[in-house]
């Protein structure tokens, strides 16, 4: 799931499936305060719960990653 947490516009950009290549995009994101977190794992993982919070300023690109185990 991906929020926009800065201040004064907290905003829900929804959730996407991780497909095969483990990269998912959001498109359309202005200069902010972001919080990705993990809500669902495959069958046998466990689930991330720490959350990944970034700031985002385009037209910069931002990876990151979530450790399955």
């Amino acid at each position: 799931m991906l929020e926009d947490i800065t201040a004064g516009r907290e905003h829900n950009h929804g959730t996407q499936v991780t497909p095969a290549n483990g990269q998912v995009t959001w498109s359309g994101l202005s200069s902010g305060w972001y919080r990705v977190t993990e809500t669902v794992v495959p069958q046998g993982y466990i689930l991330n719960s720490e959350e990944m919070v970034f700031y985002f300023d385009p037209p910069e690109r931002l990876s990151g990653a979530f450790q399955h185990t």
